[in-house]
């Protein structure tokens, strides 16, 4: 429940942005692959944390939660902007801008068309960003209601968005609080199935970071098809780090049912790709290859995991290994 919000009436929210969240926001900023998507992750942090820290010092608010999960914020962040909150019962989505006069407030879709992202309340903040850190500070310009937006904003197909103007803004964050027992969704449908081998080709496309904006790739993906990748944790978790350049995530492989054979020549294919990468030190490319072999042994049963191990087995570079020891029981060889 949202309680204590009359002090506010008829005024913006104003908060400062404290120097540790400055700080922590561009230390996790750093982690994306290209400039457009750090400056995103940065200014969704100072919102995201400036807002929670304001509703943990309120009395008789609910905890606030992250949602869909802190831990996805990073991948959320490296392709579309906004963050969500769970106050009790209640979902408020954030979109953040650095824009001092602007004239709409405009919604990603997956915000607004993703069934387990959707929101009750959409907060328009403004970002104001100085050279001083104590003159950092955000805004809360106003707010609308999913309903509204699904209903009465304009649909954007060219980037994917749904704008209302700011004066259709509810600039009295207190309205909230007399709509709470009010049902503020509009009904959509549920994301249509994602096949295995459609999200592979899908992933491959997007993993080169100098796309910049996979989301807005209209003529090569329609909407449905990225927000059944976006809102899959593991597949979106995995653009995420074949963006970064990650060398190889085997868990979103195995979690998502994809044909064992594929999947199995996938990992060889990896394994392959670590194996002749002439930048890596010899004792890189074993840890690599042993993290790989203890992933297959730990949740694997499949038979055909015998046909990884003996290609693992003749690797001419695991034999000739002085660096390090290898544990040769995973390779279902105790006589090495």
């Amino acid at each position: 429940m949202i309680y204590k919000l009359a002090e506010h009436k008829n005024e913006y929210l104003h908060l400062p942005i404290l120097p540790s969240i400055q700080e922590q926001a561009w230390k996790q900023s750093q982690h994306h692959s290209h400039t457009i998507a750090r400056h995103n992750s940065y200014i969704n942090y100072l919102s995201l944390y400036t807002l929670i820290d304001w509703f943990r010092n309120e009395q008789s608010l609910a905890e606030p939660v992250i949602y869909p999960s802190a831990k996805s914020l990073s991948s959320i962040w490296e392709v579309v902007n906004g963050a969500g909150i769970k106050l009790g019962e209640r979902q408020i989505v954030i979109i953040p801008c650095e824009i001092s006069e602007f004239e709409e407030f405009s919604v990603p879709q997956e915000w607004v068309d993703i069934p387990e992202w959707v929101g009750d309340y959409y907060l328009a903040i403004q970002v104001n960003l100085e050279p001083e850190e104590d003159e950092c500070w955000i805004e809360v310009c106003g707010f609308t209601t999913h309903s509204y937006l699904k209903n009465l904003g304009k649909y954007n197909f060219h980037d994917r968005t749904y704008a209302i103007t700011v004066d259709n803004l509810i600039q009295d964050i207190t309205v909230m609080e007399i709509t709470l027992p009010l049902e503020m969704k509009a009904e959509i449908p549920e994301l249509p199935h994602l096949s295995a081998v459609k999200a592979e080709e899908l992933l491959q496309m997007f993993a080169n970071s100098s796309i910049y904006s996979p989301r807005l790739r209209v003529n090569d993906i329609t909407f449905e098809e990225w927000a059944a990748l976006l809102v899959n944790d593991s597949w979106r978790q995995q653009l995420y780090e074949q963006r970064m350049g990650k060398l190889v995530t085997l868990s979103i492989i195995l979690d998502n049912k994809m044909d064992r054979e594929a999947t199995y020549r996938k990992i060889i294919t990896a394994i392959i790709d670590i194996d002749r990468m002439p930048t890596l030190l010899l004792k890189t490319k074993s840890i690599l290859l042993l993290i790989i072999m203890l992933y297959i042994e730990i949740f694997t049963k499949d038979s055909i995991v015998a046909w990884i191990k003996n290609t693992l087995s003749r690797s001419k570079m695991l034999y000739n290994i002085e660096c390090i020891k290898i544990p040769w029981y995973l390779l279902g060889n105790k006589d090495k």
